[in-house]
């Protein structure tokens, strides 16, 4: 990974997560590629290697992609494609294959599909190295009350070691 690429695109990458014009995606095995939409996340140091940590709650469709392959993509968009990052935000992969609508497209290789987006700005691609689930006795009860109340689907944090980054 080109880690002098990665530390001046960081910016970019950070302004786009915060207005949620980022969609974490992997591979299921049954359906190919999946994502969702997302507007949280951390980029770091950790153990030596530099790190995103995505917050994916266990009963979302790409939990279950990531959780098997061992790999996602965090797909960095501009303005432009808010379509496609309110589609990606609102319909659950279990009721349909998001990439089908036609809003983005998931790039191919010889061996199927892989996780980047074609559309995207930038791509980092990362491996899964741990996982932790955030333990709701320990987070501060405002938190619970604004994100958690409807339904306490608290999150998984996933460390994921970032081995490539692409800006086209």
């Amino acid at each position: 990974m080109e880690k002098k690429l990665f530390l001046k695109n960081i910016e970019e990458m950070f302004e786009s997560l915060e207005k949620g014009r980022a969609i974490l995606a992997t591979v299921d095995d049954e359906t190919g590629p999946t994502g969702m939409t997302i507007a949280w996340g951390f980029f770091g140091n950790m153990w030596n290697e530099y790190t995103f940590i995505c917050a994916v709650r266990p009963n979302r469709y790409t939990y279950r992609g990531i959780k098997t392959t061992g790999k996602f993509t965090v797909n960095f968009f501009d303005e432009n494609h808010s379509q496609a990052l309110a589609y990606f935000g609102t319909v659950s992969g279990y009721d349909e294959n998001k990439f089908e609508k036609g809003y983005i497209t998931a790039e191919k290789e010889n061996d199927g599909f892989t996780a980047a987006i074609k559309e995207a700005r930038m791509v980092i691609e990362c491996e899964v190295v741990t996982a932790n689930q955030i333990e709701p006795f320990i987070l501060k009860n405002e938190y619970t009350q604004q994100h958690y109340k409807n339904d306490n689907g608290f999150h998984t944090m996933i460390y994921g070691k970032v081995i490539n980054i692409a800006v086209r």
